[in-house]
């Protein structure tokens, strides 16, 4: 389901969106894949912009759109970044291949072509202070990660620094690259205590972003695998109510709905299991309705 995402008089006659018949202090590009090379050759991010052309049947929302991406708060920052729109409906494949299921999204990369995951935005209202806070955040992460990178290169005996590549692989979607540099402070001797709790909390949300993205990418088997791993081998860590969720419904969604169905009910009953239990119910009631129709 689409979400729904005055800037005066003009606008009603101009109408739009960047890049779709009005002025825009960035330039929008149009191909995702040209943004990408042009990205890497200025050493810049690409901010893209994905939408469906249905989505603008309602002049509100071009309006609405164009008041967020005009926002002084946002065009301070048109400078550090390439800009795509990407329409869902002409490049279907586009939208396919980012695993981008609501519209619109704004996506963000690093200039080396790689998403930076934790920072999308989907599945909540498109504002100005959101995407603000989202493009300062992407510079401040490339700016960090670009510097861990250089410093790896010359010394890998920081386990602060190695904690710090890992979560930033682990960021930007390099998942087995970052099990690599987890599993390396797991082994490391005399690794101290307060690190060691901190890469294991960053490990566990590793787990649950790999999870995650299998789940949506529709790998449910390999999901299944990872959250039953999980629950096996920490049976008291507190992620368990989530663990259980997304098992369930990776359960449901790969034919074993039994299997599944039994798991999210359970979770359903359990007061304990926090946002988990609610969304253990919505998904079962979304389910059963959609069964009926």
């Amino acid at each position: 389901m689409m979400k729904r995402w005055f800037f005066g008089i003009l606008l009603l006659v101009v109408g739009g969106f960047p890049g779709m018949g009005e002025v825009s202090a960035a330039t929008w590009k149009s191909d995702l894949g040209a943004a990408l090379q042009e990205a890497q050759a200025q050493n810049k991010p690409v901010v893209a912009f994905f939408y469906h052309p249905f989505y603008y049947q309602n002049p509100a929302l071009k309006r609405e759109d164009f008041l967020v991406w005009e926002s002084p708060l946002v065009t301070r920052y048109d400078p550090d970044f390439i800009h795509v729109k990407v329409d869902v409906e002409e490049k279907s494949e586009e939208g396919s291949k980012y695993k981008v299921s609501t519209y619109p999204a704004v996506l963000f990369f690093d200039p080396q072509g790689r998403e930076i995951l934790a920072l999308r935005i989907e599945n909540e209202p498109l504002k100005r202070y959101l995407l603000a806070e989202r493009m300062k955040s992407v510079l401040n992460s490339i700016d960090e990660f670009t510097l861990v990178e250089q410093q790896i290169r010359k010394t890998t005996t920081n386990p602060q620094l190695v904690l710090s590549y890992a979560k930033g692989l682990r960021d930007r979607a390099q998942f087995d690259q970052s099990e690599e540099q987890f599993q390396r402070l797991f082994q490391w001797p005399g690794l101290d205590e307060k690190t060691l709790q901190e890469a294991k909390s960053a490990y566990t949300n590793l787990v649950f972003f790999r999870a995650s993205v299998d789940f949506y990418e529709g790998n449910y088997d390999r999901c299944i695998d990872q959250m039953q791993r999980f629950i096996a081998k920490n049976p008291e860590n507190e992620a368990i109510p989530q663990a259980q969720c997304l098992l369930g419904m990776a359960l449901y969604e790969s034919g074993q709905r039994k299997e599944g169905e039994s798991l999210l009910q359970k979770l359903s009953r359990n007061s304990k299991a926090g946002p988990f239990q609610e969304q253990a119910k919505r998904y079962l009631e979304e389910k059963k309705g959609g069964s009926k129709r």
